[in-house]
């Protein structure tokens, strides 16, 4: 990403003296300012129940975490500073939380945002686009000096940072020229319209909404790209969004097992198939391999039963099932016994979520973090 406060980036909408000295201040004041206001409230489903949970008070590490505000700053320092300046919040620098002026009610999450969760960018930095987002999009003009050296992903990062309410779907600059196409559903397409000046080190841009006969000649020149580019986009989008959804319905669980911890459960799942899948009918487990099914025999419903006696494990045909193969216990009497190490991973999976002691406070993540203790 970019790093805002290196290009010494700042947005007015009037001429300033070329040797003002460029701050982050203002961004992360009117960033925090967005995160906590009724319109994001109302939809943003992570900060809405985060607030009502801690009745108003949101801890500045939380702020932190957020992909706009990494983008901007990773200073504590600079985000209380930003706060101190702001008319619509109180920052407790002593606790380092913040607090909305007046102690406003929490609004209600909207039905969009109970149906869908937050689907614009300040969760992990996923802006889901919608089919109905190509639908008449604002486009905006970009001219500059000829020979900057911004290319126009810094000019697309940098416009999301100080408008994250806008959803940008479109962009380009070349030799002076350029332009930026954003979604109008949900927009204030008066404050779209007004002429703005954007300021990336020592280039400055002006970036001003199209209207004929300027935007019949973008469409006429740069039409068939602007379409290429969104479609492809929105078939991106959509692939995240479906990503997300399952990972919702799936967190990502963390779990140590004997002396060993696995960020993802489905990696334990891996190791024990990878055993199985190596050894042949009959072949022992070695003293590594035993170890690592043996801690995961231990979850089974039948663990003690099936531990008694336990000499070694090996890899075999199952019993009953054809074509399927299994891990089983060898007893020092010679006999043996299968398990399903579905079973035991499973139960591992439950325990784990009932003794959960992390669950990550950050809106840039969408997954849920569990520690199990064995």
């Amino acid at each position: 990403g970019i790093n805002a406060e290196y290009m010494g980036l700042f947005i007015q909408t009037r001429m300033v003296d070329a040797s003002a000295k460029p701050t982050v201040i203002p961004q992360l004041t009117k960033q925090v300012e967005f995160y906590l206001s009724d319109d994001n409230l109302k939809k943003d489903k992570f900060f809405n129940e985060l607030m009502k949970e801690k009745k108003g008070v949101v801890p500045l590490d939380v702020i932190m975490k957020c992909n706009k505000i990494k983008v901007l700053t990773q200073d504590m320092a600079q985000i209380i500073e930003a706060l101190k300046s702001s008319t619509k919040l109180e920052v407790n620098v002593t606790e380092k939380t913040v607090t909305r002026k007046g102690s406003p009610p929490i609004p209600d999450l909207g039905m969009a945002g109970k149906r869908k969760g937050k689907e614009e960018e300040e969760k992990g930095g996923v802006e889901f686009l919608k089919d109905e987002d190509l639908n008449n999009p604002i486009i905006l003009g970009i001219a500059g000096p000829e020979e900057a050296k911004s290319n126009w992903r810094e000019m697309e990062t940098i416009y999301k940072q100080l408008y994250p309410d806008r959803k940008v779907l479109y962009s380009r600059y070349d030799k002076g020229h350029g332009h930026i196409g954003i979604s109008s559903s949900k927009v204030d397409v008066a404050k779209v319209s007004e002429e703005v000046k954007l300021k990336v080190g020592a280039e400055e841009f002006v970036i001003k909404k199209l209207e004929a006969p300027e935007l019949e000649k973008f469409w006429g020149e740069h039409g068939t790209h602007f379409n290429l580019c969104t479609n492809k986009k929105l078939s991106l989008s959509k692939l995240k969004k479906k990503k997300a959804e399952r990972e919702k319905r799936n967190p990502q669980i963390s779990v140590t097992l004997g002396d060993f911890t696995y960020d993802d459960i489905n990696k334990v799942k891996s190791k024990a198939r990878v055993i199985l899948n190596l050894k042949k009918n009959g072949d022992v487990l070695d003293e590594v391999e035993k170890k690592f099914v043996v801690d995961l025999l231990k979850y089974h419903s039948k663990a003690a039963d099936k531990l008694k006696d336990m000499k070694d494990i090996i890899v075999d045909d199952h019993p009953t099932y054809e074509k399927t193969r299994c891990f089983l216990v060898v007893r020092n009497d010679g006999t043996k016994e299968d398990f399903s190490i579905a079973k035991c991973i499973e139960n591992m999976k439950e325990k784990a979520k009932s003794a959960q002691i992390l669950c990550e406070s950050s809106p840039d993540f969408y997954h849920v973090s569990y520690t199990l203790m064995t």
